[in-house]
């Protein structure tokens, strides 16, 4: 009786709950890629973790040599533990820079939308190990010149190693409803998960 399928590997993750839901304090295990801030009201997006080893060797003679499906006796879980990057590594805690349009004004009425992009504030190295899987949350608000949210935009899974996105990153110019917006001048707000910083950038609306 196979009591998970042969090879059963576990991904452990923790960290330290402060707040409401995905909210935490200053700390996680294994360490993560992007750091913790002290914020305990931030969101904690995870991007590291230990991965153990069940089943790797034929306990019951059933496995053919190899895992059989039930957990392995005797075995310490350090001698079976990896992890997505190995601690230690220099954390990175990235924040939103740089944001530019592919034009200064745009009609939603005819269909248009207004495009942008944006770096990080800290360079990533292909090359390195930790940089290459180095991923971050993005959320994008277009504020109206009143300062009220009218469209909130989110990405919670992109790789700091391309951190623009044109599939998500645009606007079509219509607010939650669906309605296109007014006319007048509009605000974007982006902010990295796991950052306190913000970067705004103001562009119009014209019919």
């Amino acid at each position: 009786m196979h009591f998970f399928p042969r090879g059963t590997k576990l991904k452990i993750a923790g960290v330290v709950t402060a707040g409401g839901d995905d909210t935490g304090g200053p700390d996680v295990a294994p360490d993560n890629l992007g750091g913790v801030t002290d914020n305990s009201g931030a969101v904690v997006y995870i991007d590291n973790w230990a991965i153990v080893s069940l089943d790797e060797n034929d306990d019951t003679v059933l496995g053919g040599g190899g895992p059989d499906g039930i957990a392995d006796w005797n075995v310490s879980p350090r001698e079976r533990t990896t992890f997505r990057v190995r601690p230690p590594f220099l954390a990175k805690q990235f924040s939103a820079s740089e944001i530019s349009f592919d034009r200064p004004a745009f009609r939603p009425d005819l269909g248009e939308r207004i495009r942008y992009s944006f770096k990080l504030d800290q360079p990533v190295n292909p090359e390195d190990p930790a940089d290459s899987r180095r991923v971050f949350g993005v959320v994008a608000k277009i504020f109206d010149i009143r300062g009220r949210v009218v469209r909130t935009i989110s990405d919670a899974n992109r790789s700091a190693l391309v951190p623009t996105n044109p599939d998500v990153d645009q606007w079509d110019g219509r607010d939650e409803g669906g309605h296109v917006v007014e006319p007048g001048i509009y605000v974007l707000r982006l902010t990295v998960s796991g950052s306190t910083k913000r970067a705004t950038r103001s562009f119009v609306v014209v019919r």
